[in-house]
């Protein structure tokens, strides 16, 4: 094979590349002659085919195969010997290809391919601190204190009260089966308590709100909740089967008790109950707990502001100088895009090649990875907060994740969540990224901002339809093709008889 290089621009080489008649012939006949010995046909002993019979009925195909092999295999052994690495597979400059695949008249085999050459990122020259910053919302001292109140009340517990009921009491309350405005001959009693702010009803809840102990209420037991298990068992507590549908709806409700929340001392005894190892001992150390349970509620939130920032910061700083045209080539070629697709998202593509490329070099120099333990570890946490932290049965478990590994997009988001912490991990210790504090209104500003992006885009993708195309826009992602390096291993065609004839 003749090749002949030329530097189109910094980074994009183009390969003139002729496969010479004689060549493709004396291929073609080793070919042959092989598949000749090896074929089984219908009417002539095994390996006695005629090599004429295999040429008229497999020749083209034959060829097709050979100088698809050949052309790439000789390609990447020039690249190789060259010393020039490539980011990507290389494309065909041109897509209308007049070369006939007849065995018949074997002709030379004549292309222009453009391959990218692997660009250097300097890493050490960017000054990370000075253009990135990783954004909290500052602790509110009166949320914290806040949350210490609420554990201080978890721990008091409860007393009774001849205070007025406040959204937070707990209300014992005694009920009489009603009909047609009276107590029901042998009706249906009970008595329970009831948090009043958990009272579905609104009108009902702050009908109660600043009344007390000895209270008299009409009461529609559908207004505490709509959960039918509760009203049976905790409100009327029907026995066996019994269903609400089998009792009447209307009471006649008194108020017998009246029980609040107090507020624990700060004392020994307090922190012991908070944390029986001993490690809290003190409100400072409390707050601390809480201050740091705070950020982590925004971590997620956080991981996705400073990646976005990253890539945006790092996309600008490199420039790869490769026309529309390289690219809408590239797109159509190796990753099956249609023109309607490349009309509407060649930018985005574009970004999403470079920053395959930007990432690559960035994995590879910082070593971050994400490990299939890992990914399974993250969805085990996701369904244990969704059954709210309980422990399921193993069998459960399974059942789960064989699900969730179903969903290549589940997978991939959890996937990205985890590469994002790695990625926030590393470039605060290595490249000094430092927390940022701001005002809670201006980190939702910032979130809300990141949010409408992304909507935007989705908005974009579902109006236009591109076939083969999917994208899930919680994440980043290289759009389902494998920029490689090493082109040798190509399992689909690069040419066809279709395309070539």
């Amino acid at each position: 094979m003749i090749i002949n290089p030329v530097e189109k621009s910094k980074y994009l080489l183009q390969l003139d590349v002729v496969l010479e008649a004689s060549e493709i012939n004396n291929l073609f006949k080793k070919e042959l002659n092989k598949t000749a010995k090896t074929s089984k046909m219908k009417g002539f002993r095994p390996g006695k085919t005629p090599t004429n019979l295999v040429k008229n009925l497999y020749g083209t195909q034959m060829m097709v195969e050979l100088v698809n092999k050949n052309l790439v295999s000789q390609v990447y052994e020039y690249l190789d010997k060259e010393g020039i690495k490539t980011f990507s597979n290389f494309v065909f400059d041109t897509e209308d290809f007049n070369y006939k695949f007849t065995p018949n008249d074997i002709q030379d085999f004549s292309a222009s391919l453009l391959v990218v050459k692997e660009p250097a990122v300097e890493l050490d020259s960017i000054d990370w601190k000075g253009n990135l910053q990783y954004y909290l919302p500052e602790a509110q001292p009166e949320k914290l204190d806040e949350q210490i109140d609420s554990i201080r009340m978890d721990i008091g517990g409860l007393q009774e009260s001849e205070e007025a009921i406040g959204a937070d009491s707990s209300i014992t309350v005694s009920i009489i089966e009603q009909e047609e405005g009276a107590d029901k001959s042998e009706g249906l009693t009970s008595t329970f308590s009831y948090v009043v702010n958990a009272i579905a009803n609104e009108t009902l809840r702050e009908s109660i709100i600043g009344q007390s102990k000895g209270h008299s209420f009409d009461l529609n037991i559908m207004d505490l909740t709509d959960n039918e298990y509760t009203l049976e068992k905790q409100v009327l507590k029907l026995e066996g089967d019994a269903k609400i549908d089998s009792v009447g709806k209307e009471y006649k409700a008194t108020i017998d008790k009246v029980e609040k929340k107090f507020l624990a001392e700060i004392d020994e005894d307090f922190f012991t109950k908070i944390d029986p190892n001993g490690t809290v001992k003190t409100v400072e150390d409390l707050t601390k707990i809480l201050t740091e349970n705070y950020y982590n509620t925004y971590r997620n939130n956080s991981d996705v502001l400073f990646f976005n920032d990253f890539k945006d910061f790092l996309l600008a700083q490199f420039d790869l100088d490769l026309d529309d045209n390289y690219y809408k080539k590239f797109f159509k070629q190796i990753a099956g895009m249609d023109d309607h697709s490349l009309e509407f998202h060649l930018d985005r593509y574009k970004d999403d090649y470079k920053w395959s490329w930007v990432k690559g070099y960035l994995d590879e120099e910082y070593g971050i990875e994400v490990k299939d333990e890992e990914i399974t570890r993250a969805l085990i946490a996701e369904i244990n907060s969704y059954f709210g932290g309980v422990n399921l049965p193993e069998h459960m478990y399974k059942k789960f994740l064989d699900d969730a590994y179903k969903n290549p997009k589940m997978v991939e988001r959890k996937k990205d969540q985890i590469y994002m912490s790695h990625l926030v991990d590393f470039m605060k210790q290595n490249n000094e990224i430092e927390e940022t504090f701001i005002t809670i209104a201006d980190y939702e500003a910032k979130v809300e901002a990141l949010n409408d992006k992304l909507v935007k885009k989705a908005e974009e993708e579902n109006n236009h339809d591109h076939g083969h195309h999917e994208h899930n826009e919680a994440h980043e992602h290289n759009h389902g093709h494998d920029l490689v390096e090493d082109g040798g291993d190509d399992e689909d065609p690069l040419l066809s008889e279709e395309t070539v004839k």
